[in-house]
């Protein structure tokens, strides 16, 4: 048996060597994979890949971004709080005029939006569309009608009965490979095929039938489906997921803290039988380290000498690598980095200012591009009422109420001067302050001269619930006598 290894060890080497000065670039499938030609007792992991380097992530799809998700902590932290500040904001569907819009189309948009399901709420369905679009970079949603009226409301999606998320990891489609893309007229014309999987079930859907919320980020093999964010993520992805699973190993295996070497006399070194070494081996990968129930030391009857080898965890540099690859991912998704938790915690002392960043550079301008898809969504663009998502009501936002509020206090005053000067209407100065103009307003200062006062022109207050004064009586004088 030993002799038939030895010849079949001596071929293999002999045949790569071969390989190796026959054709200098050799081909990746033709490289020897050690994981492959080694007893993987204990199931030990090896980090070589078949151009001898491991990634621990690839982007090759949505499958690869699911895989992001779920592997890499810190990515799913940031799309996660993305997400829980995203839903933060109150939806709103406004009349041209800033009111709460009314009709029936209304009352139907808000009813959906409610209850867009059976299963989801809201804000559980604008948090997982959100995280979807964050993720894959595009979300399909499909929207049901009652049975028997979507050739009916097919064009009227508020007559909808729920609208539900496809998620795009379970998609699978394919693009038009005869038509240009810019000949299109309709969506199939470019996707001719997309199919849903679901547990054992493949579903075949009309692409058209669909409504696909799309990110910014621009894709370089569709035409159609947005790129995802993951994708030029991938090496700080792979990163964190090796440093996460090299700590991982320090935790449970203690690392290599030295080598058993066997005792030397003076003859020589004193061998060790092949049971010997299998049997310290596999104890000292399975029953020492640091962990509870491990031991400590290592007590052995063939004779042995120890020689340090180990290495302090700080000198591997694995926090630091995983700082730094997390801010790449933060600079991505446009997240402050010194909002997340570090080994010191957050930073606590300008907390507010970053928070606020989160809104005004990264929440609220997706909220205005995921609303005006809505606002396709349910063809409100030439409609008199508009959905949109307003933050005006958050703490961390009303310390601007104060700053606009001075400013409009300066604002008036100079609008003001400009009034009694004869420079601006009555109505200009109304709408300089977003109030509507009336009728008779556009007038100069000095037309309103014969009135008891400015604020005759100015603009009507509410009298509800307002007391009313009566002017007091002018007390009676005695007047003398006219000669």
């Amino acid at each position: 048996m030993g002799n038939s290894l030895a010849i079949a060890s001596q071929k293999l080497i002999r045949g790569l060597s071969a390989k190796w000065i026959g054709d200098p670039y050799i081909a990746e499938a033709a490289v020897l994979v050690p994981s492959q030609f080694r007893d993987n007792t204990g199931g030990p992991n090896w980090f070589f890949g078949p151009n001898g380097i491991d990634y621990r992530f690839i982007f090759d799809g949505a499958t690869s971004a699911t895989k992001a998700f779920n592997t890499c902590p810190p990515l799913a932290a940031i799309i996660g709080r993305k997400a829980q500040a995203y839903i933060n904001g109150k939806t709103l569907l406004l009349n041209t005029k800033g009111k709460d819009a009314t009709g029936d189309q209304a009352k139907r948009i808000r009813k959906l939006l409610r209850t867009p399901n059976l299963t989801q709420s809201w804000q559980d369905f604008e948090a997982q569309l959100e995280i979807f679009v964050l993720l894959f970079g595009w979300c399909p949603i499909m929207p049901i009608y009652p049975a028997g009226f979507e050739a009916v409301y097919g064009n009227d999606l508020s007559q909808a009965s729920s609208i539900h998320i496809i998620p795009p990891y379970m998609i699978t489609a394919m693009e038009n490979k005869t038509k240009m893309w810019y000949r299109a007229e309709k969506p199939s014309d470019i996707v001719t095929n997309l199919i849903v999987h679901y547990q054992d079930m493949h579903q075949e859907i009309d692409i058209n039938k669909l409504f696909i919320f799309k990110d910014f980020t621009p894709s370089f093999s569709s035409q159609y489906f947005p790129g995802s964010r993951v994708k030029p993520l991938a090496m700080p992805i792979n990163n964190i997921a090796s440093a996460y699973e090299a700590r991982n190993e320090l935790i449970n295996y203690a690392g290599a803290q030295g080598l058993l070497t066997p005792t030397v006399d003076s003859m020589g070194p004193i061998p060790l039988r092949e049971a010997e070494k299998d049997q310290l081996q596999a104890d000292f990968k399975r029953q020492y380290g640091n962990k509870r129930g491990q031991w400590r030391h290592i007590i052995s009857p063939a004779p042995m000498d120890w020689k340090a080898m180990g290495k302090p965890t700080k000198d591997l540099m694995l926090f630091e690598e995983v700082v730094d690859d997390i801010m790449r991912i933060c600079d991505a998704y446009n997240y402050p980095s010194p909002l997340l938790n570090t080994e010191k915690g957050p930073n606590v002392s300008s907390a507010d200012s970053f928070k606020k960043q989160v809104y005004e550079d990264g929440t609220i301008p997706e909220s205005i591009a995921m609303y005006d898809q809505w606002n396709k969504f349910f063809k409100l663009d030439d409609s008199p009422m508009s959905l949109s998502k307003s933050y005006d009501h958050l703490p961390i936002l009303q310390q601007d109420q104060v700053l606009m509020g001075q400013a409009r206090l300066n604002m008036n005053q100079a609008l003001e001067i400009e009034w009694e000067n004869n420079l601006i209407t009555l109505n200009y100065w109304r709408m300089q302050n977003g109030i509507d103009p009336t009728e008779d307003g556009d007038i100069y200062y000095y037309q309103t001269q014969g009135h008891a006062s400015l604020l005759d022109q100015a603009p009507a207050l509410p009298t509800e619930n307002q007391p009313k004064f009566e002017p007091a009586a002018a007390p009676a004088t005695e007047t003398e006598p006219q000669t």
